[in-house]
């Protein structure tokens, strides 16, 4: 169906059921200059019973500096919950953790609505400083506007 809007050019948007989403852990205790990569291949040799969707590194909202935090998205197959075993990670001690979703609602960074993630959206890119055709991060505008123009 997807494919079929997207040839169409119908706009869309998709909200995947939960037993599809994946199954989101934090790793506390890992070395904040660890590759992401190397997290991944040392997982997959600890754990082949897991699958590895995604590795990412949390970083300080404030500051924009990368945290020893990182969040794992994992593939939901029945062994998932093995990962909280695990004490000791490249030759640290470590804390797994659920991954605690923030408050408040999903936001689209392609389309910025509301409610889907930009992985299942279909709607044109759009940005929230000019309203041109181009995700907000790549805007060349990089200063605070007078009068700003709101997208909705």
């Amino acid at each position: 169906m997807q494919k079929f809007c997207r040839e169409e050019k119908i706009e869309f948007y998709v909200s995947r059921p939960l037993s599809e989403r994946p199954f989101k852990i934090v790793m506390k205790g890992s070395h904040r200059e660890t590759d992401i990569e190397e997290i991944k291949s040392e997982l997959a040799i600890a754990l082949p019973e897991i699958q590895i969707l995604k590795v990412g590194q949390l970083k300080n909202v404030r500051t924009k500096t990368p945290m020893d935090i990182f969040m794992i998205e994992l593939k939901k197959n029945g062994h998932e919950n093995k990962i909280f075993e695990l004490t000791h990670f490249m030759f640290l001690k470590i804390k797994i953790q659920n991954y605690r979703k923030p408050p408040g609602s999903t936001q689209c960074w392609n389309y910025n609505m509301f409610n889907h993630s930009s992985a299942n959206c279909g709607f044109p890119t759009r940005c929230l400083k000019c309203d041109e055709d181009h995700r907000t991060n790549k805007c060349p505008i990089t200063t605070p506007q007078e009068n700003p123009k709101c997208i909705n």
